[in-house]
This record gives structure tokens, C-alpha cells and sequence, in this order.
């Protein structure tokens, strides 16, 4: 028991101290508790950051919160910060902990990035079409690229397109189509148009029914397997029919006919 007797109290006991008496002597003198609030023994010395990468690093998450080392406890308010938080670009979700007299636990969810979007340079799109941030050169590029919306395209349709390519490219994922799309170009005329990584043959698909055209698209190239360096697009977007075009209007199909530069035929 005497041992005992003689253990430090816990930090938090000390601390409790510290502010009952702070608030005895506000009644006394206002610049006892400024001095308290600026008191070394409550500057966040034990901060905790998690979650963050492959976007983000911890030295960006303080530069969003402005938190520096002379920042004191009372000073980060747990709502204030998390709401602050949220408001990133690349944030989903945020938690944040503090805990008297100096540790600030900083939790954040990343947005992750579906695709690349080229404007004034490659950035990276959410799934809900939101642009994240520019693509630098650690950053990792394998993602598909969508083109066709430039710096000067409104808003509104902007954040339309994206989620259409998107939800394309969702669709391609799910069928497993071609050997993977390396691109989606959105045409205001034409609608959609996929570049798959193998064979290297934009695909038209225009703005709906793509499920059936790229299963079609599939048949088609299967059809000219070995030899689809000589397409030059398939367009897709006529009813029940394929139209093929050719980069030499003199390649001759299996059978040895001489092959028009479009052919239009149904699949």
C-alpha cells in the first residue's frame, strides 16, 4: 500500500487537476486561463494519421487542416476537424479523436479513383464522376482515360457524360470485354466510344443498349481473329447490323472476295 501510495498519477488525473483549477481562477483572472490554453502541457505532441494513400499523404491532411506543432488540444475541436475533412476532394469519410492533454487521432476513407479524365492534363475521376485531383507523375496511370469533355464543357453535362462513361466501363468490367478497355471517348454526336486494350479497334456503341452491342462487338472481332489490324472502327449503333470499316478497302475476307471499305451486315 505504501508503494502505491507513491505511483504518479495517471496523465489524465493530472490533467483533470489542471483544468479545476483553471476554472477556479477564471473567476479570479481571465489571463490564468489564456495562459492555461497556451501552455505547452496541452500542444499535440502524439498525432495519429490513417488511411491515407495511395492519393494522399499524411503532410497533405495537415496542410487541409492547417494543424502545425504549435497547435494546442483545445484548439482542434473533433467536429470542426472532421468537417473540414470531409469537404476533400478525396476524402469519403473521416473520423477524428482527440484526447486530453495531447493526442489527435485523424482517420480518413479515400475516394478511389476509376478512371482519368484529360482536360488541361490527366486527373482522376470518382465514381460518381466528381474530379479528384491531377495525375502526377508517382501516381499510378493505370486506369482507363476518358476524352471527348474539355476544360470549356459546362458543368452539367460534364458531370452527365462522366457518370455514362463510368457506368460504361463498369458494364466492360463485368462482361470481361475484349482484354479490358483502354479508353472511353464521349462524342456529342455519336455517343460512346470504346478503345479496348486488344485489339486495338474503337468501338462504337452510341448512347444506349451496350450490353447487346458489346456482345455483338465480341463476335464480330472474334470474325476477323488474326486479323483485326485491318479494321479501322466498328460502329455499332444501327439495329441488328454492324457496320465495318476498313483501313485498306482492298483486304479480302476469308473466302477471297474483295471486301468494301464499309460493310454493312447483320450479327
Amino acid at each position: 500500500d505504501k508503494l502505491a501510495s507513491q505511483r504518479p498519477a495517471p496523465a489524465y488525473l493530472t490533467a483533470l487537476f489542471v483544468v479545476i483549477v483553471a476554472a477556479a481562477s477564471w473567476t479570479l483572472k481571465e489571463p490564468v486561463w489564456a495562459a492555461l490554453r497556451s501552455h505547452p502541457y496541452f500542444a499535440v505532441t502524439d498525432l495519429t494519421i490513417r488511411g491515407t494513400g495511395p492519393l494522399l499523404t499524411n503532410e497533405e491532411i495537415l496542410g487541409w487542416l492547417g494543424v502545425t506543432g504549435e497547435m494546442r488540444i483545445w484548439d482542434v475541436p473533433s467536429a470542426r476537424l472532421r468537417s473540414r475533412l470531409e469537404m476533400h476532394p478525396l476524402v469519403a469519410r473521416a473520423r477524428v479523436q482527440r484526447t486530453f492533454p495531447n493526442r489527435l487521432v485523424i482517420e480518413v476513407q479515400e475516394r478511389r479513383p476509376q478512371a482519368l479524365l484529360m482536360l488541361d492534363g490527366l486527373h482522376y475521376v470518382g465514381r460518381n464522376g466528381q474530379v479528384l485531383r491531377r495525375l502526377e507523375p508517382w501516381h499510378n496511370a493505370d486506369f482507363p482515360v476518358i476524352t471527348g469533355i474539355g476544360p470549356k464543357t459546362t458543368p452539367g453535362y460534364r458531370v452527365w457524360a462522366l457518370r455514362r462513361a463510368l457506368r460504361l466501363q463498369r458494364l466492360c468490367e463485368r462482361l470481361s470485354c475484349f482484354e479490358g478497355v483502354s479508353g472511353l471517348h464521349v462524342d456529342p454526336e455519336r455517343g460512346m466510344i470504346v478503345y479496348p486494350r486488344e485489339p486495338r479497334v474503337p468501338i462504337i456503341v452510341g448512347w444506349g443498349s451496350w450490353r447487346e452491342k458489346l456482345t455483338r462487338a465480341e463476335r464480330v472481332l472474334g470474325a476477323w481473329e488474326n486479323r483485326t489490324h485491318h479494321l479501322r472502327r466498328v460502329d455499332m449503333r444501327f439495329r441488328n447490323q454492324v457496320v465495318v470499316e476498313l483501313r485498306d478497302p482492298g483486304v479480302k475476307r476469308r473466302n477471297g472476295k474483295t471486301q468494301r471499305k464499309k460493310q454493312l451486315g447483320r450479327v
